[in-house]
């Protein structure tokens, strides 16, 4: 496991020389927004949430090894200028196994709710095959998931796609327990969270379905993507709805609003078919 100093974010996990992560573990608090999303305005009054970490400032790094020999790296930053604080913990076991923790704490202001809060990864190309255990197999959301049965799944990331006709974000599978990404060999990574999580894995780029503050002024069609060959995964402890009220103005209901304040998930990750 490589770790980049300054930010926290993982910049590779290589198991038996093979590289199966290309980078992971960078916070998330933003996601590409939806038509509704548009409707409601919330790309503008939700803004400062799009790059709320100063780049510039080094993350506080501490280390502990516990007594069972397991090492644990934090790293902790500034959020909003100082307003909240994130704190990043990864335990790394002997066998390969780490646990990870994500922690977001407000300690002042007034600001905006979050679109989500959670972490983005990029997988390499060839871990296709997505099993999971949560709600499927069609996408969901926090306020939109009544249809989507909490079972055991298995599609193909290219499957996973939601081609609405303005890229926007999509493919969210919610309430999940656990994920595994695997190649043609069924070598790959398992996430198992902490109570239950919500991932995407795409081979789109979170840019590439992202608008900006105003959709009138990117016109874009989904179908003329160009897919990346990487997976691009997030995995989310917390997640808006996406309202579905109307396309007009309203916003989720408040109970599927993720409202600025005090945050916690965690998950493992590990090697599988090895």
């Amino acid at each position: 496991l490589t770790l980049d100093r300054h930010t926290g974010h993982i910049l590779g996990y290589t198991v038996d020389g093979r590289d199966l992560v290309r980078s992971g573990g960078e916070p998330q608090f933003w996601r590409p927004p939806v038509d509704n999303d548009y409707g409601a305005r919330t790309p503008e009054s939700k803004a400062t949430w799009r790059d709320p970490l100063d780049a510039d400032t080094p993350a506080e790094f501490s280390q502990d090894r516990e007594r069972s020999g397991a090492l644990t790296v934090g790293f902790k930053r500034a959020v909003l200028g100082g307003d909240a604080a994130l704190n990043v913990a990864y335990t790394v076991a002997g066998d390969g196994t780490v646990t990870v923790q994500q922690t977001l704490d407000s300690l002042a202001g007034e600001h905006p709710g979050l679109y989500r809060f959670g972490q983005h990864w990029v997988l390499p190309a060839g871990l296709e095959h997505v099993e999971w255990y949560g709600r499927g197999p069609m996408e969901s959301a926090a306020d939109r998931k009544s249809a989507a049965f909490l079972g055991r799944w298995a599609m193909d990331v290219t499957d996973l796609v939601t081609p609405y006709a303005r890229p926007q974000y999509n493919g969210t599978r919610t309430d999940t327990r656990w994920v595994r990404l695997t190649d043609d060999a069924g070598v790959g990574l398992e996430f198992a969270a902490e109570g239950a999580v919500d991932f995407t894995a795409l081979h789109y780029r979170p840019d590439q379905l992202d608008s900006g503050p105003r959709k009138e002024t990117t016109q874009a069609h989904f179908r003329l993507l160009d897919p990346v060959d990487d997976v691009h995964l997030d995995l989310d402890g917390f997640s808006s709805g996406v309202a579905c009220i109307n396309s007009w103005g309203a916003l989720p209901l408040d109970d599927y609003q993720v409202h600025y304040g005090d945050y916690r998930f965690g998950f493992t990750f590990r090697p599988v078919g090895r």
